[in-house]
């Protein structure tokens, strides 16, 4: 059955209906900056149900209608892209229209989670990221650092990834934390060329104390390594934010 402005307004009814006033106030502070109005509550095991429920539907109706006001149908417009059956080039096409949408780190880490398809069409998605570098907006670039980060941390990309983390000169602090967490996660992937790169790299101070940070938190870092990184840490520029 095709997807209606009726459906449309039937799906919001059913999201309000299943918000959770206590999940909405513990979520909205992990959302500094977003309009509460637009904050149902509703959990994420949740949505991706009723994502998935929309995916196998006219998911094209309800991609066209979707808005992006609201939170939670950001969110399933990202789970619902993610998980059609289309082919690539479409689902590139609807990539490319949620991107510039992303407006938090939530629904871009989660866009991120839900693009499964990268494993298939790696270098398509890789020419699709480096585009999308040039945007200069905080977010679009977070996509593009978690993107490489949950995809492309092989021995085929590492050097190639290193290499773009440091290309990245924006001083957003949710870009910072990605190429942190991105730097972190390439060293318990692929430890001898991150431990390598780290030691010469040009990384601004504050991003790579912080990649130090976060390896020597991860249970995926040996503890020999955890006590080499400590003493690699360079002295704090700035005000940094732990």
């Amino acid at each position: 059955m095709p997807f209606t402005q009726q459906d449309r307004e039937a799906l919001l009814q059913e999201l309000q209906s299943l918000a959770d006033p206590n999940y909405r106030t513990f979520h909205l502070r992990l959302l500094p900056g977003s309009d509460a109005a637009g904050v149902l509550g509703v959990r994420t095991p949740v949505l991706r149900q009723v994502a998935k429920r929309l995916a196998n539907g006219d998911f094209r109706g309800f991609l066209a209608a979707a808005q992006s006001d609201l939170y939670e149908e950001r969110i399933l417009q990202a789970l619902v892209i993610g998980g059609a059956k289309c082919d690539i080039e479409e689902r590139l096409s609807y990539i490319a229209g949620f991107v510039p949408k992303i407006d938090s780190w939530a629904v871009c880490d989660l866009f991120c989670s839900a693009l499964q398809c990268t494993k298939q069409h790696r270098e398509l998605m890789y020419d699709f990221l480096l585009r999308c570098l040039d945007t200069g907006e905080e977010y679009q670039i977070r996509f593009v650092a978690v993107m490489l980060m949950c995809y492309y941390l092989d021995d085929a990309h590492i050097e190639d990834v290193l290499r773009l983390y440091e290309g990245i000169h924006h001083e957003g602090y949710y870009v910072k934390m990605a190429v942190a967490w991105g730097v972190a996660t390439a060293l318990a992937k692929c430890r001898g060329k991150t431990l390598a790169y780290l030691r010469h790299c040009g990384l601004d101070d504050w991003t790579y104390n912080k990649a130090v940070q976060k390896a020597c938190e991860s249970y995926r870092i040996s503890l020999e390594d955890k006590a080499l990184l400590r003493g690699m840490k360079r002295g704090q520029t700035g005000n940094a934010r732990l």
